[in-house]
């Protein structure tokens, strides 16, 4: 399973809930890679409407492997474009 990661002043945490307030996990990087990039442009089109004053950039995010346990085992960061920059075993 994958989950995505913000960082921000506290260090890295999850981006997105489920609706039990639980971290939200995708199957496939892939998977994680669109929902991420998706989640991203719609922050760059609320912010070209005036609902927000700015947006974290793709940099500032990553993308988690978990184990059956739940903890991180690589991580994946990314470029600019959204597109899979490097993978580090944690």
């Amino acid at each position: 399973m994958y989950r995505i990661e913000v960082c921000n002043l506290s260090g890295w945490e999850p981006y997105g809930y489920d609706d039990y307030d639980e971290p939200l996990r995708y199957r496939t990087l892939e998977e994680a890679r669109l929902d991420l990039y998706e989640a991203h442009l719609h922050c760059l089109e609320a912010i070209e409407a005036g609902d927000m004053t700015d947006a974290p950039p793709l940099s500032d995010f990553r993308i988690v492997l978990l184990d059956i346990a739940g903890k991180p085992v690589v991580i994946f960061s990314l470029t600019d474009t959204g597109t899979i920059a490097t993978a580090a075993p944690c």
